[in-house]
């Protein structure tokens, strides 16, 4: 259902060939999608409403070869768990990254935080359940593991307000896209139409 509502929606933009050529490299850049994804839920530092996508080949990414085999053992750590939030996080993480997993092409950009929304919010279940486990397991800790709570949340509440100030504007969103990837075509491009 959602392939055929999607190719109907994006059915233009995707073009008359459909969704079947380029569908095998497509899927292959989530090799490198997810782990930028993951980095940008755990380091959300310079952000932009698109990110460049370095080409994806045999030996130009040794770094995906370790970071896959983490990925893989800390989901296996987190269904050993046996938590029923666990669970449903990684559930809902998967079925909602299905839709930006570019099955269908997306036009715009393959990665771009905006289409990470949805999905956060499984590893955001997931974050609340294991820390939460942590703070029960911890007798004495409590109080620095709330502390610690306290801390990130205020962070990330910071970093959500400083981002915010980049979408005040068409001018301010653009000039933080060509701050943060200075050769950004398309940042220069939408900038000076801003500045029109």
């Amino acid at each position: 259902i959602y392939v055929v509502l999607r190719t109907l929606a994006l059915g233009g933009a995707v073009g008359s060939s459909g969704i079947i050529p380029g569908l095998l490299g497509r899927l292959a850049e989530n090799l490198i999608v997810i782990p930028q994804y993951l980095w940008l839920v755990l380091f959300p530092s310079h952000l932009t409403i698109e990110h460049s996508l370095p080409a994806l080949t045999i030996g130009s990414m040794p770094w995906l070869v370790p970071v896959w085999a983490a990925l893989l053992v800390a989901v296996w750590l987190l269904l050993r768990s046996g938590s029923v939030p666990v669970l449903i996080g990684l559930l809902w993480f998967a079925i909602n990254f299905l839709p930006i997993s570019n099955i269908v092409p997306i036009p715009s950009t393959p990665l771009a935080e905006r289409y990470l929304y949805l999905p956060a919010l499984g590893l955001w279940i997931i974050a609340a359940d294991r820390g939460y486990a942590l703070y029960e397991k911890l007798h004495r800790g409590k109080t620095l593991t709330a502390a610690t709570a306290v801390v990130v949340l205020l962070l990330l509440g910071g970093v959500t307000a400083h981002r915010n100030r980049d979408w005040k504007s068409d001018l301010s969103l653009f000039g933080s896209v060509v701050r943060t990837d200075p050769v950004s075509s398309f940042g220069h491009f939408n900038l000076g139409n801003s500045l029109r």
